[in-house]
C-alpha cells in the first residue's frame, strides 16, 4: 500500500511539472502546440544539398503547428556543424562556402509560448569549384589554350505529376568563369576525361574524382577539382619515351591508360591503384607486338567488369583491348588486383557469334565515330554498349550500328559483339561531331550548321526496338565545332519523372549554347518531334561568346554524377 501511495504522489508531482510549461496560468493543458504530422515534419528542405565553392544555397523550411496554424508566435535558430549561427534568426538562411567539404546544418523553430523547440537537419556537401559543369576550351590569339567553366546550380520548383503536386529541383546555369588557368600550353586540339573509380561505398576517401586532359603541343593533365596542372602526359613514360612519340588519341579508365601515337602505335599504362590518376608509367613497347592502329575510341570509364577499349587496325578491323582491372568489392583498399589485370592490354578480335553475317574483320564501311553507350543504372557493373556512325565508301551513305560487348579475359578469353543492329542514317554533307545520350537511346550528329537527332537500340523495359529515323532539330547561322551530351537521370521515387537530356553546342563564331531536349514520343517510345529549349545563355549569364572554341565537354566529378544527378 505504501508503494502505491508513493507512485500516486510521484504521478501527481509529474503532472504539476508538465503543467508549468505554459504561461497563461489557467492550468488547462490538454493540448500542446506541436508540428503537424510529427515533430520533424518540415517541408521544403532536402535531406542533402550539393553546391560548388562560392555558390549560394538558400534554405527556407516550412511547417504548420497543430494549434497556431496561421500566425504562430515563434523564434528561429540555425546551427552549422553544431554551432549556433549568430544573427541567423529568420525562417530562411543563405549559405555560401569558400572551401570544399561537408557540413551539417540544423534549423529550429521555437514556440515562444511554451519554449518547446522543434528541429530538422540536412547536409550541405560543398564540391570543389570546378568539379561539375561544362568546360569550354578555346584558342587565344597567341595560340594559348584557354579554359572556361560554366557552373550548374539547382533551384526548387513545384510541378504536377499524375494529378499530384510535388516539389523538385531544376538545373540552372548562373555563372561562367573565363580563362581560369593562364598557364596552359599552346595550340589546343581537344579534350577528354579520365574518371576515377566509382567508390560506391566511399571506402577510398577520394576527393579528386576526375581529370581533364587537354590535347595540344603538349598534352596536359589537369586536376578535376581546380583545373590546375598535374602533369604532362609525356612525363608518364618516365625515362623510356619512344623516339619521336607524339600522341594523337587517348582513352583513360581508372585501371588502364591507352595512347595512340601519330605513327599509329598504341602504348598502355596498366594501373595498380584505382584512386591514383598518375600511378605507374606507360610502357615504351607498342601494343600487340607493334601492331598498328588508325583509331583508338573512347571507352566506358565508370567501372565495368571486363571492360573493353575498342581500336581500329590499319586493315579496318575492329579490335578489343582488354581492360579487366577491378578493385575488391569489400574493404577500403583501392588496389587493383593482379588477378583481374594480368591480361589487361591483350588484344582480341571482335566476333559476332549470334549473327554470322556480321563481321568486324576488314570491314567495308568506315567508322566515322564510335562512342560508349551503356545505359544500365548500375554504372559499376554495366555491360559495355557502343554506338557507331559508319559510312559506305562507295555510296557515301551513313549508318548507325549499336552492339554490346560480351568479354571474358580470364579462363576462356573471347570478345563477342551481341544484340547487333544496323540502321540507315542517310547522307551527311559536312560531318563535324557526334554525341550520344545512352540512357535516353539517341545520338545527336552535327552536320555543318545542322543538328540531327536519331534514336537507336532497344528500350530495355519494353523490349521495343526503336525505329531510328533521323530528325532535323536545329539549323544555326554558323557551322558547329563541337557537341556534347549531359545525360543524367534522377531518383524517380522522389522526382517522379526524369530530366530531359541537355546538349552543349559550340559554334565557329565563338558562341556556346546549352539546350534541354524535350522528346515527344508515341506509345511505343518512338520519337515524333524534339523541342529544344535554350537554358544557356540565360537571364543570369547573357554573354555566351568564348572566342575561338576548339572543344567542349561536360564533367561530373564523381563517376556516379555522370549518370545520376546528385542534388
Amino acid at each position: 500500500m505504501k508503494k502505491i501511495f508513493l507512485y500516486a504522489c510521484l504521478l501527481a508531482t509529474m503532472g504539476c511539472v508538465v503543467s508549468c510549461i505554459d504561461d497563461d496560468n489557467n492550468y488547462n493543458y490538454g493540448q500542446v502546440n506541436e508540428i503537424e504530422g510529427g515533430s520533424s515534419n518540415f517541408k521544403d528542405i532536402n535531406s542533402k544539398y550539393n553546391v560548388a565553392v562560392g555558390q549560394e544555397v538558400t534554405i527556407t523550411p516550412t511547417f504548420k503547428f497543430t494549434i497556431d496554424k496561421e500566425n504562430p508566435d515563434v523564434s528561429f535558430e540555425w546551427t552549422l556543424d553544431g554551432q549556433k549561427i549568430e544573427g541567423a534568426n529568420q525562417q530562411s538562411h543563405t549559405f555560401c562556402f569558400d572551401k570544399s567539404g561537408s557540413h551539417e546544418v540544423s534549423f529550429y523553430v521555437i514556440d515562444n509560448k511554451t519554449g518547446l523547440k522543434y528541429g530538422v537537419s540536412t547536409t550541405i556537401k560543398v564540391m570543389a569549384a570546378y568539379q561539375r559543369g561544362w568546360v569550354v576550351l578555346s584558342k587565344g590569339e597567341d595560340g594559348r589554350a584557354i579554359l572556361n567553366f560554366i557552373t550548374p546550380s539547382s533551384i526548387k520548383y513545384t510541378t504536377t505529376f499524375e494529378g499530384k503536386e510535388f516539389s523538385r529541383d531544376s538545373i540552372v546555369y548562373k555563372s561562367a568563369t573565363l580563362d581560369l588557368n593562364k598557364n596552359l600550353g599552346k595550340n589546343p586540339t581537344g579534350m577528354f576525361l579520365c574518371v576515377g573509380n566509382a567508390d560506391y561505398y566511399g571506402d577510398f576517401g577520394i576527393e579528386e574524382f576526375d581529370e581533364v586532359i587537354v590535347k595540344g603541343d603538349q598534352w596536359e593533365e589537369l586536376n578535376g577539382n581546380t583545373l590546375e596542372h598535374e602533369t604532362y602526359t609525356l612525363e608518364e613514360f618516365g625515362d623510356d619515351l619512344p623516339e619521336g612519340f607524339k600522341p594523337a588519341e587517348g582513352t583513360y579508365t581508372y585501371s588502364l591508360k591507352a595512347l595512340r601515337s601519330e605513327d599509329n602505335y598504341i602504348y598502355c599504362n596498366v594501373k595498380t591503384d584505382a584512386a591514383d590518376f598518375h600511378i605507374g608509367n606507360f610502357i615504351s613497347m607498342p601494343l600487340n607486338n607493334s601492331m598498328k592502329f588508325k583509331r583508338l575510341f573512347s571507352g566506358y570509364k565508370y567501372g565495368v567488369n571486363f571492360n573493353t577499349l575498342l581500336a581500329l587496325s590499319e586493315d579496318n578491323s575492329l579490335m578489343a583491348i582488354a581492360d579487366g582491372g577491378t578493385v575488391p568489392s569489400y574493404g577500403s583498399q583501392a588496389t587493383i588486383s593482379e588477378y583481374s589485370r594480368y591480361k589487361t592490354g591483350n588484344v582480341y578480335d571482335v566476333t559476332c557469334e549470334e549473327d554470322k553475317t556480321v563481321s568486324f574483320k576488314q570491314m567495308k564501311d568506315n567508322i566515322v565515330e564510335l562512342l560508349p553507350a551503356s545505359d544500365a543504372s548500375e554504372y559499376q557493373y554495366s555491360d559495355p554498349w557502343y554506338v557507331a556512325l559508319t559510312q559506305d565508301p562507295v555510296s557515301k551513305q551513313h549508318s548507325l550500328i549499336n552492339f554490346m560487348i560480351n568479354a571474358s579475359y580470364r579462363s576462356l578469353s573471347f570478345v563477342h559483339a551481341e544484340e547487333y543492329t544496323k540502321r540507315p542514317f542517310g547522307m551527311i554533307g559536312n560531318y563535324k561531331d557526334m554525341t550520344v545520350f545512352p540512357y535516353k537511346h539517341y545520338v545527336i550528329v552535327a552536320d555543318g550548321n545542322k543538328l540531327w537527332y536519331c534514336q537507336y537500340g532497344m528500350i530495355t523495359e519494353t523490349d521495343n526496338e526503336l525505329l531510328g529515323e533521323r530528325i532535323l532539330i536545329k539549323t544555326f547561322d554558323h557551322d558547329i565545332v563541337s557537341v556534347k551530351a549531359q545525360d543524367v537521370r534522377v531518383n524517380k521515387y522522389n522526382n517522379k519523372y526524369d530530366y530531359p537530356g541537355q546538349l552543349g553546342v559550340a559554334l565557329d563564331n565563338g558562341e556556346f549554347f546549352i539546350f534541354s531536349l524535350n522528346e515527344q514520343k508515341d506509345v511505343e517510345g518512338n520519337c515524333e518531334a524534339v523541342n529544344m529549349v535554350q537554358v544557356f545563355p540565360n537571364e543570369f549569364v547573357k554573354d555566351n561568346n568564348f572566342g575561338t572554341i576548339v572543344d567542349v565537354l561536360y564533367k561530373g566529378g564523381q563517376a556516379k554524377n555522370y549518370i545520376m544527378y546528385q542534388f
